[in-house]
């Protein structure tokens, strides 16, 4: 049975609400153990979640962000929008620097004491660092900026609404939405594989598709909120249509390696069609409810984030709901990437979900070591290295676990 616990410190969350009441408990197979925590928020409700660090994390939600500095115990708010604002994504790179994503893309390099516009709306956004990122929405237009905001190039795909975003490479990215005219396909998938400069459809479904998400560069999922789930074993160049419970309707979707994934949404079927997060360890039909949130009045579950071994979820209508678990036993996929490619100053390395210390070496042409240490991710599974002091010209990248060689890869140096 999945275990519930009233999360210390909600008794008040300083300026913002107060806990209610506890979650009913759901029993499934499941042995997570969730803490969880409701309180009344007629005037935010949560859609998005993201954490810089362990303690450090931020909630968007219906006019307001929030912020906490011990790990969810408290929050304040740190931005109250001036009319309807919802909030339906956001995203950090580090405690200071930030994005939002609502009416407008608002950006803060202080810790969300202050934000500024960027001049684009959207419902979804992926950024690969402060300056390089792309948003998508309801126009069916892909921005991109590679300086933090300041200018955008605008792309336009064939469809009505895009409402996610995934890139699995610097150059190869997935977006998914829906709208048209075709009769039966009305969710499409669209892949790029020069970095957004073009995108070519690769799938479609009969609803408007909700969320995409890629554990490997290979094994890539993507989920409606009508009983819908694509799966691609072949880096999205085409979809198979999987057999999934049709009483779920999915927002959200994190897979943790090709086999585990969680996704956050709504049962239909269940007490007045109330908010779930679901789990699979087969990736393709086994799914079983981590726990619902009857007797919250409505409330969708709308958001997924891990942290370090943390998984959150969030969501709500006229209430709000964070829950958090650990994660732990599982099996990580060896799906590591270093970008850009070429590089300026800054590689950044993808490691998730590695964690342990690894050394990473970079040679010139003529195989010497110009860069040579042992590193260990941050939470986010990131690694950050200045290459500002390195020549022109093409270098020979290589990340190790011990003596097992997880990267080798050219990249060039501008």
């Amino acid at each position: 049975m999945t275990k519930f616990t009233k999360w210390p410190g909600y008794n008040h969350l300083v300026g913002v609400y107060s806990v209610f009441m506890a979650l009913t408990l759901w029993p499934t197979d499941s042995v997570s153990q969730w803490i969880v925590s409701s309180f009344k928020a007629n005037d935010m409700s949560m859609y998005s979640v993201e954490f810089a660090t362990n303690d450090v994390g931020f909630i968007g939600g219906r006019n307001k962000i929030i912020k906490t500095t011990n790990g969810g115990l408290l929050w304040d708010t740190v931005y109250s929008s001036g009319g309807l604002v919802f909030f339906d994504d956001i995203q950090f790179f580090s405690e200071q620097n930030g994005y939002a994503l609502g009416a407008s893309l608002l950006k803060t390099i202080d810790g969300g004491n202050t934000w500024v516009s960027k001049n684009v709306s959207g419902r979804a956004m992926f950024f690969f660092d402060k300056d390089r990122g792309y948003v998508v929405g309801n126009n069916a237009e892909v921005y991109s900026t590679i300086d933090g905001g300041d200018n955008w190039t605008t792309k336009q795909i064939g469809v009505e609404y895009l409402s996610d975003i995934y890139f699995s490479s610097d150059s190869v990215g997935y977006v998914v939405g829906g709208g048209g005219t075709i009769p039966n396909i009305y969710g499409s998938i669209f892949k790029t594989t020069d970095g957004g400069s073009t995108w070519v459809q690769k799938g479609n479904a009969p609803w408007f598709l909700t969320c995409v998400d890629f554990p490997t560069a290979q094994t890539g999922y993507a989920f409606s909120n009508t009983g819908i789930m694509l799966k691609s074993i072949d880096a999205g160049e085409t979809w198979l249509d999987i057999e999934f419970p049709n009483e779920f309707g999915m927002w959200d979707c994190l897979f943790l390696n090709t086999d585990t994934g969680y996704a956050a949404g709504v049962n239909w079927s269940s007490c007045s069609q109330e908010g779930a997060v679901i789990k699979t360890v087969d990736g393709r039909i086994t799914w079983k409810q981590e726990f619902e949130t009857c007797n919250y009045y409505s409330l969708d579950m709308q958001d997924l984030e891990l942290i370090g071994t943390s998984l959150y979820a969030v969501g709500g209508t006229s209430h709000a709901l964070i829950a958090k678990t650990e994660i732990l036993n599982f099996t990580p996929d060896k799906s590591i990437r270093a970008y850009p490619n070429p590089i300026s100053n800054l590689l950044s390395i993808n490691l998730w979900p590695t964690k342990d210390p690894l050394i990473v070496r970079i040679h010139n042409s003529l195989g010497q070591i110009v860069y040579s240490a042992e590193i260990t991710p941050d939470v986010r599974y990131k690694i950050d290295i200045d290459v500002s002091h390195l020549n022109h010209g093409v270098y020979h990248l290589n990340v190790l676990n011990g003596s097992e060689m997880m990267l080798g890869s050219s990249v060039i140096k501008l």
